[in-house]
């Protein structure tokens, strides 16, 4: 619910206006840190909507084509239901400029479709494509135009200077042209070689050239040649001088969705399992997807798309592309509650601003380069553009932020269980690559804050710093900060370690296995930072969340509550061993933990009893812990 706005006020500190509501973070992160995470902006605009009116029925047997026929005339706000059974469909599935349409299943562990063959998308195939329209930056086929004033952080109106094509509920992208110098703050760049030199291998191709800041924005209201956008903007850098502008493609796929039912991609021949192209406030709920080629979900052009109670595993390869859910050129999705099995990355950002990914849980980083010692830490920022991310509550491996294709800025790590280690791989041991946190050169202005850190009898150094190559062995360091190659390497392209990664980074109330202790410093607060300065908090207690205001529903398991919240340095008697009770295991997690314990498979090798209806059931609400004990601001 949106709060009234405050100002907050402090003995020592000078009163200041917030942004317009105040938030969950609201003393803890300064405002040009963060943005509203929790005022519906991310996922679906008002919840996923539970559906019950069904338009047509199939039974196994049924073909491609007539599920689509089926879902192109369905009414608006109904359901394409398919029974329980095995489908064996030799083309893909699409919602093609289609809106309001659910196709749902008995369950992923009842309704099983095996594909043969599948749709375009876009380009890629995939085996079920949300589909809004043919346009992308880079087929001529967009408009485009100046965006002439209205560049301040949060705000929700723009001029620009032309609005003809548009129309109230228009989606535009608003870009604006790389930096081509670094004065130490906010870096967007994606350039290989000097002067400038912030990226291994450039750009990755997506969004318009030289323009890897984007934010993906729906028109609420057109007055003149002002507009009035919704979500407000994200980032503090946007200014005139960078040329910035809005353009657009044409209709979107939306309030379209997936539900309750199980999809193999291992003979489909689709590049993606599932693919969002120009769609917005689309969904997945309660699905099972395997062995994509390159990646289960691929979200291309979206906005506000939401991936829910899930389980996504495998892909058919093992090397540099293979994907969990990968992110191309969105804004404000919603990826929470779900199982990510044998990828190497399931978290894969790029070009994205302003999402939550939330209490999931990933396992078995399945990467066999490196003779399967490389633990490739997920989520991942991969490209230029990426800001303003919250991740929390996840339990997997760690974060990490690289110059392969650019540099990213202002995400938020909180209340995480990072292990570092990836206990669940079947590659062999990880040794390299097994920092919980490593975030490169040119990548500013972090919030790390409230996690839990390491694996004891593993991690034993707490941080290396922005140095050249440090002895030792940088793997087993909780923290890499500011180096221009990976594991604490220097790149040796032109890129140089980085000062400011460290100087930017908050670190706030985490709790690591090497000092074994929740470490409230003042000293690595960015408090006295020129140009996004974020005050020392006056207090070591953490909210519960950043974006959910209470304990949510299905926070549990068959029925039973989880500790509220679940990690963090005021959790106490966690059953994660090692990590001095400061961790419980997430609903995702016990699930996953539940179809191991039951041992059956596919011919996929992936688990074949997810329930998620079984694993989520309601539990009502909760209440938040005591605050910690005998801990002071240094």
């Amino acid at each position: 619910m949106r709060l009234k706005k405050l100002l907050l006020c402090s003995l020592t500190l000078l009163c200041v206006a917030t942004p317009s509501y105040a938030q969950l973070w609201s003393g803890l992160l300064d405002p040009s840190r963060a943005v509203n995470w929790g005022a519906g902006y991310q996922g679906v605009e008002g919840g996923i909507p539970n559906r019950t009116t069904i338009c047509s029925t199939f039974n196994p047997g049924a073909t491609a084509a007539e599920i689509n026929s089926a879902i192109a005339a369905c009414p608006s706000g109904q359901v394409v239901f398919l029974n329980a059974g095995t489908y064996n469909l030799t083309s893909g599935l699409i919602f093609n400029n289609k809106d309001n349409v659910t196709l749902r299943g008995a369950g992923p562990n009842q309704t099983i479709l095996n594909f043969t063959g599948n749709t375009g998308c876009g380009g890629p195939e995939a085996a079920i494509c949300f589909f809004g329209n043919s346009g992308y930056e880079g087929a001529g086929n967009h408009t485009s135009t100046n965006w002439t004033a209205g560049y301040a952080k949060g705000t929700t109106q723009i001029t620009l200077a032309s609005v003809s094509g548009l129309s109230v509920g228009s989606i535009i992208i608003l870009d604006q042209l790389d930096d081509t110098s670094d004065s130490g703050g906010v870096l967007v760049c994606s350039t290989i070689s000097s002067p400038l030199a912030c990226s291994y291998q450039g750009g990755s191709g997506a969004g318009r050239t030289s323009r890897a800041q984007e934010q993906r924005v729906k028109v609420v209201a057109i007055t003149g040649s002002v507009v009035t956008i919704d979500p407000p903007l994200a980032m503090p850098n946007w200014r005139a001088s960078q040329s910035p502008q809005a353009w657009w493609t044409g209709s979107h796929a939306e309030m379209d969705g997936v539900e309750y039912l199980s999809i193999n991609n291992l003979n489909s021949g689709a590049r993606h399992g599932i693919t969002f192209f120009n769609a917005y406030n689309c969904w997945l709920k309660g699905i099972q997807n395997e062995k994509s080629l390159r990646a289960n979900i691929e979200l291309y052009l979206a906005g506000r798309i939401e991936v829910r109670d899930s389980y996504l595993y495998g892909v058919q390869t093992s090397g540099s592309q293979s994907y969990g859910v990968e992110f191309y050129q969105t804004s404000n999705n919603l990826i929470i509650n779900n199982v990510l099995q044998t990828v190497t990355s399931p978290i894969q950002l790029t070009h994205d601003v302003g999402s939550v990914v939330a209490y999931n849980f990933m396992t078995d980083n399945y990467f066999t380069l490196s003779g399967g010692t490389w633990l490739q830490t997920s989520p991942l920022s991969h490209d230029a553009g990426v800001a303003m991310e919250l991740i929390e509550g996840n339990d997997n491996p760690g974060l990490q932020a690289d110059l392969f294709h650019g540099t990213s800025s202002l995400m938020t790590g909180f209340r995480n269980r990072w292990d570092g280690k990836d206990p669940g791989s079947t590659t062999g041991t990880k040794t390299q690559n097994t920092m919980p946190v490593q975030i490169q050169a040119k990548n500013r202005f972090f919030n790390i804050i409230g996690n839990v850190l390491g694996w004891s009898g593993y991690h034993n150094d707490y941080a290396k710093v922005y140095n050249t190559q440090p002895a030792g062995n940088c793997a087993t360091t909780i923290y890499a900060l500011g180096f221009a190659g990976q594991q604490c390497s220097a790149d040796g392209g032109g890129i140089t370690n980085d000062t400011r990664v460290r100087d930017t980074t908050m670190r706030w109330g985490n709790y690591d296995v090497v000092t074994g202790t929740s470490r409230f410093l003042g000293a690595e607060v960015p408090s006295l930072d020129s140009i996004l300065p974020n005050p020392v908090p006056l207090s070591n207690i953490l909210p519960a969340s950043l974006f959910l205001a209470a304990r949510p529903s299905w926070f549990g398991y068959q029925g039973t509550a989880i500790a509220w919240p679940p990690i963090g340095p005021d959790v106490t008697s966690g059953d994660i061993s090692g990590v001095g009770g400061h961790a419980y295991k997430i609903p995702a997690r016990r699930c996953y933990e539940a179809m191991v314990s039951a041992g059956t498979t596919n011919g996929n090798g992936a688990y074949n009893t997810f329930n998620p209806t079984g694993c989520y059931r309601g539990v009502g609400g909760g209440t938040a812990p005591s605050a910690p004990a005998n801990l002071r601001v240094q």
